[in-house]
């Protein structure tokens, strides 16, 4: 009876999982210029690109840095300079990464870094994602 239960637990968990479950959607800007940030948990991979120019897609994967940090890179080993704080939701440069990864520096003003939001994911993302995995 046990493995009746877990396993109708397990189809139903399944059935209700919604494919913008496995992205992370976010938008960062500073003074009016945003960028779209969608972060791919399955496979630590992520997309950015303009709001008003969706085609032009910078991609690359991301690793964990640290406790609270993501790393975004382009290539295998090649840092994109950009990282991503998870408490704070800060998007910021090497730089300023190097001189606040152990405080929170989200108060000091600074253009090394940009202030994110979670959005939901763009329809027209999800289904280029879709069209792009199908191939």
């Amino acid at each position: 009876m046990k493995k009746f239960t877990i396993t109708i637990i397990a189809l139903i968990a399944v059935s209700c999982s919604d494919a913008g479950d496995e992205y992370i959607s976010l938008m960062c800007g500073v003074e009016g210029d945003n960028v779209n940030l969608i972060l791919n948990k399955e496979n630590f991979t992520f997309d950015l690109y303009m709001p008003d120019d969706p085609n032009d897609i910078k991609s690359g994967t991301y690793q964990e840095q640290g406790k609270n940090h993501f790393q975004l890179m382009r290539g295998s080993f090649d840092a994109f300079g950009l990282y991503l704080d998870r408490r704070s939701l800060l998007l910021m440069s090497q730089d300023y990464y190097e001189n606040c990864q152990d405080q929170d520096c989200s108060k000091s003003q600074s253009d090394e870094y940009a202030i994110c939001k979670k959005i939901d994911l763009p329809e027209k993302y999800l289904n280029k994602a879709s069209v792009k995995n199908q191939i």
